[in-house]
Formats: C-alpha cells, sequence, structure tokens
C-alpha cells in the first residue's frame, strides 16, 4: 500500500514506522516514507529534526545517505542550510578509471566551449 500526504492512514503509518529499530533492514525505507509523508503534511519542523538525527555523522548504507540529503535539501531554510545538505559525491568511487577520464574530459570540453568568444 502506497500512502499519500492528507490519506486517512497516514498518521497511523508515521507512529507505526518509529517503533522500527535503526538495525532492521526496514528502517531506512520506511524511514524516507516516513519523511516523504511528514512534508508532504507541512510537518517540516518534525522532519528537519529526524533528518538532523539520521544525518549526524555516523556511517550509513550505501545510496542511503543521498537519498536522506535529498529530503533535507527540500527543508533548507537558507543557502548555507542547502550548502549544508548537499549531496554526498561517493559515487564517484565506483566510476572505473576509464570512465572517470572520459568524465573529465567532457568536463573540459564543456569548461573550454564556454570560455570561447
Amino acid at each position: 500500500m502506497h500512502l499519500f500526504p492528507g490519506d486517512e492512514d497516514v498518521a497511523a503509518a508515521i507512529a507505526a514506522s518509529r517503533t522500527i529499530e535503526a538495525g532492521s533492514p526496514a528502517y531506512y525505507t520506511l524511514a524516507w516514507h516516513r519523511l516523504r509523508l511528514l512534508i508532504g503534511e507541512n510537518k517540516q519542523e518534525d522532519a528537519r529534526a529526524e533528518l538532523d538525527q539520521i544525518l549526524d555523522g555516523r556511517p550509513l548504507p550505501e545510496g542511503v545517505e543521498n537519498l536522506m540529503r535529498y529530503h533535507r535539501m527540500k527543508l533548507a531554510r537558507d543557502l548555507d542550510d542547502a550548502a549544508a545538505a548537499k549531496l554526498a559525491r561517493k559515487r564517484a568511487a565506483k566510476l572505473s578509471p576509464e570512465r572517470r577520464q572520459e568524465i573529465a574530459r567532457r568536463a573540459a570540453l564543456a569548461r573550454w566551449r564556454r570560455k570561447k568568444p
């Protein structure tokens, strides 16, 4: 079942998702949806507090950090807050050396084209 903000079961689903312990394999999936619903229900302060707790510096499973930072950027109060929530750049470490070279080449070419009169 997929809930949307405004559905009658949202409050119960949010409460139930908070009972799941952080060690559970479902924890971050439920946290993502809980945050989505909180934001959709205009409970930004609650969502911001939960996200700050999740993003407190402890290591997160691969892929989770950027998903949570995505929500945190939506809740930014100003540019400094948005900059603090910027997405992590861990993904590049998984690219092959050849792919990294290709990306760097394309970026250099794009910079050169912008500088051309």
